[in-house]
C-alpha cells in the first residue's frame, strides 16, 4: 500500500491499480462487491463483473464520482471516467483518449514509447485527411459542420494564438478595427487594459499543510507590509491562492475588496472557504501562498457593518435584515448552541 500510486483526478486521489483490496481499508465484501474505506470520508464501492470494475465513489455518504476500469492484462488496464479514458501501464499514465461523437482523439504519452498499449497503429494527423473525408463523404450535414470547425480553429490560431505574428506579417496594428471575410461582420482586436493595478505578495515555505496557526502567521506578515498603503479615500482588492507541491493553484474565494479594519474578517472569510474544500486541499503539502493585490481609490463599508445589499425593515427605529441567513445581520463574533432546549454560553 506505501508504494501504491495515484491518480489525481478533479482533486481526488485514484488508486492506479485493478484489485479493489488495494484501493483502501476492505470495510465489506459480498461476493464480488468491495466496500473500500478511503479516507475518512471518502468510501468506494467496487463491483466486479467481467474482468470489469464498477467504481462510485461517495462523501459523507453523497455520490461525488463513478468511473469504470477495465483489464487488459497484468500489468496494464483502461480507467473510464466520463468522455475520457486513461490507459495505465506498469502502473503509469501512458495514453489519454478523449470520446467523441466524431471519433477518439487520443493525447500522446508523456513519455515516447512505439509499442504502448493503443498506440501501434495510430494514424498522424493531417488536414488533408479533413478536406478529403469532405469530399468523398455522404453526409452532407456532418461535412458542413466538420468544415464549420476548421473555420473556426484556422481563425483561433490566427487571431488569438499567434495574432502578433500575423499582424506583423500583413503590416496591421492590432488596436485597428479589421472587417472581417463576411460582409456586415466586424472582428475588432484591440488590447484591453485592466482598470486594476496587481501586485503580487509570495511566501514560500517546505512541507507544510494548510492550518489556522499558519494562515494568522502570514495573513499578519501581509497586513504590516501593507497597512501603511491604506488611507482614507482608498481600499484594497485582494484574491488568496495557494500553491500545492504538484505546481496546482488554487484561488480560495473570489477578490474581495477590504478597509484597513478588515483583516481579521478576510481570516474567517478563508478559513470558511477552507472547510468546504475536499480532504485533498487541506491535506496536500503547500509549496506558497500568492497574496495578489492592489489598491483602488474609492472609499467601501467596513465588513463589520450590515450587508447594504440586504433588505432591512425598520422596527422600534431598528433597522432589522430582511433574511433568514444570520451572517446577514452583521459579522459573526461567537457560535452559541443549544443544549437541551437552552442557550449553551
Amino acid at each position: 500500500m506505501n508504494n501504491l500510486k495515484y491518480q489525481n483526478y478533479l482533486h481526488y486521489k485514484l488508486p492506479i491499480t485493478i484489485d479493489p483490496l488495494k484501493f483502501g481499508k476492505l470495510l465489506d465484501q459480498t461476493n464480488d462487491k468491495f466496500i473500500m474505506l478511503l479516507t475518512t470520508k471518502n468510501v468506494a464501492v467496487i463491483k466486479q463483473c467481467n474482468k470489469e470494475n464498477f467504481i462510485r465513489i461517495l462523501k459523507n455518504g453523497d455520490l461525488v464520482l463513478e468511473f469504470k476500469d477495465k483489464f487488459i492484462n497484468e500489468n496494464s488496464f483502461i480507467r473510464t471516467i466520463q468522455d475520457t479514458s486513461f490507459i495505465f501501464e506498469n502502473e503509469k499514465l501512458i495514453s489519454t483518449q478523449i470520446l467523441s461523437t466524431a471519433g477518439n482523439i487520443f493525447i500522446y504519452p508523456l513519455y515516447e514509447d512505439t509499442n504502448a498499449i493503443t498506440l501501434k497503429n495510430i494514424t498522424p494527423f493531417k488536414i488533408d485527411n479533413i478536406f478529403n473525408w469532405i469530399d468523398n463523404s455522404k453526409d452532407p450535414l456532418k461535412a458542413f459542420l466538420i468544415w464549420e470547425l476548421c473555420l473556426i480553429l484556422v481563425f483561433y490560431i490566427i487571431f488569438v494564438i499567434l495574432p502578433d505574428h500575423v499582424f506583423q506579417f500583413l503590416n496591421i496594428d492590432n488596436n485597428l478595427t479589421l472587417a472581417s471575410m463576411s460582409a456586415g461582420n466586424i472582428i475588432k482586436l484591440r488590447k484591453v487594459q485592466s482598470e486594476n493595478n496587481w501586485n503580487v505578495l509570495e511566501f514560500n515555505f517546505s512541507k507544510k499543510v494548510f492550518t489556522t496557526t499558519l494562515l494568522n502567521t502570514k495573513v499578519n506578515l501581509f497586513w504590516k507590509r501593507i497597512q501603511s498603503e491604506f488611507n482614507d479615500s482608498n481600499h484594497l482588492f485582494i484574491l488568496f491562492k495557494i500553491k500545492y507541491v504538484n505546481n496546482e493553484f488554487v484561488s480560495i474565494g473570489k477578490v474581495q475588496r477590504l478597509n484597513l479594519a478588515d483583516k481579521n474578517w478576510y481570516i474567517d472569510f478563508i478559513i470558511e472557504n477552507m472547510k468546504f474544500k475536499s480532504e485533498y486541499y487541506n491535506e496536500t503539502q503547500i509549496e506558497s501562498i500568492i497574496f495578489s493585490y492592489g489598491f483602488k481609490k474609492g472609499s467601501i463599508p467596513d465588513k463589520d457593518l450590515i450587508n447594504i445589499n440586504i433588505n432591512s425593515i425598520i422596527i422600534n427605529e431598528m433597522k432589522l435584515p430582511i433574511s433568514l441567513n444570520p451572517t446577514d445581520f452583521g459579522r459573526l463574533s461567537k457560535i452559541i448552541e443549544m443544549e437541551n432546549g437552552k442557550l449553551n454560553y
